[in-house]
């Protein structure tokens, strides 16, 4: 049964892509089509943890280039300023940003290496997290960087995310519906094919990929989120 209405969700998320396709201003054809990831998304989400788009600042003055969907821990640090589900995150709470695309091409992939780099620890020039964290040293898991794609006519997509070393080098998420994911290693049997040393995945049920990419966006969640201090206004406030 549940894999029954989770496919029966994908089919809506396509079918208000498709219904969308006539609207001619490109800006409320992007936040509709993201307002459809969010909803599904939504459905598999755990009460604690929140959703929002915008962006995200830290303590000491930086930002993150524009994120469509952002999901923070809600037990964490609460929204700088937040409206209508749009809004200013701290990355002290912040555990997922995804990017959404329409159509996915070149210049998406150099757009999405910018959001990575934004949220590189080891970036001189990224977002730091203010409070130090509950791993070893003080450590902490940053935000892992995702994107959508509803289509791509990119052929040379997954060779493109092999050449990129902002993106060969993250363990970022890159799922294009119907098509395939780009991901970290992974080993998930004979009967998917994995290509670029395991970090491109095709399969043969479209709903795979969406499938999977739901699937490693949640993984971990939980880890990132307690590898946070947790709710420490002191850092920001003075």
């Amino acid at each position: 049964m549940h894999g029954e209405i989770y496919k029966a969700r994908i089919s809506e998320l396509r079918s208000m892509f498709l219904a969308t396709g006539s609207i001619l201003h490109n800006g409320e054809k992007g936040s509709l089509r993201e307002s459809f990831l969010i909803n599904l998304i939504s459905k598999f989400l755990p009460e604690v943890f929140g959703i929002g788009s915008g962006l995200v600042v830290d303590a000491f003055g930086g930002q993150s280039v524009q994120a469509d969907i952002i999901i923070y821990d809600k037990r964490s640090m609460p929204p700088i300023l937040e409206a209508a589900g749009r809004g200013i995150y701290p990355v002290d709470s912040v555990l997922r940003v995804i990017e959404v695309k329409s159509n996915v091409r070149k210049e998406s992939l150099d757009q999405f290496s910018k959001m990575i780099e934004c949220f590189d620890p080891n970036n001189p020039k990224g977002l730091k997290v203010a409070s130090y964290g509950k791993l070893g040293g003080g450590q902490t898991y940053y935000p892992l960087c995702a994107m959508f794609g509803f289509e791509s006519g990119y052929k040379g997509f997954a060779d493109e995310c092999f050449r990129n070393p902002i993106i060969r080098n993250s363990q970022s998420l890159i799922c294009l519906d119907g098509i395939g994911l780009w991901t970290h290693d992974q080993k998930f049997g004979e009967k998917i094919k994995l290509a670029h040393d395991g970090r491109y995945l095709t399969f043969a049920d479209d709903t795979q990929p969406i499938r999977f990419f739901m699937g490693l966006l949640f993984d971990q969640l939980d880890a990132t989120a307690r590898s946070r201090s947790g709710y420490k206004p002191l850092q920001w406030l003075i």
